[in-house]
């Protein structure tokens, strides 16, 4: 049956109006950025430690461009030589390779020429100034900069990561809170509470004053998201990290948190998923405080929900 050229021709334009209007929205709406490592100008450089990361040479010595930089570098810069030099010595030593050498062709490397370029620095891409380059950075004003950079990109607000028990992150909220943009958000990594870092933890309930329990360790955290109104919680752990059947139990028993980091078949056996300690390898006393208390023993092998709450607090 033939189609009627008319009817053919209005699908088609209707078809070029709605990839137009498609192409148009994605490049105009507004993005938050859910998972960063960045933060705001008022986290300014203090005690050696950088919070507030920028310039060129930043972008340079991004961990992706590193890694690229080390599969065309001499044998005789090895990684331990490299991250002994001074940042800027590092960012030459990349600049050098990966965009004078060579083309910069791969994706992390033209995420580095879409930058300079969108920023109004083509000319000095162009001719390889680094040092040009760097002069435009230096005399940028960081919140300005700061403000222009998320204009440009297109994004709202970006979630930062933020890890209380580094004091030098912590001070910028206790005891008065370091004051920045609404372009940057909180959410509370809790890394160390699901690893069993005894020593790190107990050291920030003695710090607060809070005893070394469990109820210490629940206090410690309620306090800190009361002080940092989180957007979420996150934590990063190995692939074959496990969740006994009661985690914040070891704190009760002489603050001996190694099960914490119990290393479990089962927990293989689902990528990504949280696995349940075994009932071998329970502490008898709890299995048979939970079985008088639930009327039955805890499940082992991963729980049916586990893979979604490990995706959602993973980060």
């Amino acid at each position: 049956m033939a189609t009627d050229p008319e009817v053919s021709s209005d699908v088609s334009r209707r078809a070029a109006e709605v990839e137009s209007l498609v192409l148009r929205v994605v490049a105009e709406l507004p993005v938050v950025d859910l998972h960063t490592h960045l933060f705001p100008p008022t986290y300014s450089r203090t005690s050696g430690i950088g919070l507030f990361l920028s310039g060129v040479d930043e972008l340079l010595c991004y961990h992706y461009l590193v890694a690229e930089f080390f599969m065309t570098a001499p044998r005789s810069m090895t990684p331990e030589a490299f991250f002994a030099l001074p940042k800027q010595s590092q960012a030459d030593l990349v600049w050098q390779g990966l965009f004078v050498e060579r083309s910069p062709i791969s994706e992390a490397s033209r995420g580095v020429v879409t930058v300079l370029a969108e920023l109004g620095l083509g000319q000095e891409l162009q001719a390889r100034d680094l040092n040009a380059i760097r002069q435009w950075f230096a005399a940028q004003d960081p919140e300005a900069h700061v403000e222009n950079v998320f204009k440009k990109a297109g994004v709202r607000y970006a979630v930062m990561t933020n890890v209380p028990l580094v004091q030098e992150e912590a001070r910028h909220w206790r005891p008065t809170k370091t004051p920045f943009s609404s372009r940057f958000r909180s959410a509370l990594r809790v890394d160390q509470l699901l690893s069993g870092d005894w020593p790190a933890i107990q050291a920030a309930l003695q710090l607060e004053g809070l005893p070394a329990s469990a109820d210490g360790a629940r206090k410690w955290l309620d306090g800190w998201v009361d002080t940092m109104q989180p957007e979420y919680l996150m934590a990063s752990t190995p692939h074959d990290f496990a969740v006994q059947d009661d985690p914040l139990a070891s704190f009760s028993q002489s603050c001996d948190c190694g099960a914490l980091t119990l290393r479990s078949q089962e927990a293989l056996s689902q990528p990504g998923g949280f696995g349940v300690k075994p009932a071998s390898q329970r502490n008898p006393k709890r299995a048979k405080r939970a079985k008088r208390t639930h009327g039955q023993p805890q499940q082992t092998g991963p729980s049916p929900s586990s893979s979604s709450s490990s995706s959602a607090a993973a980060a």
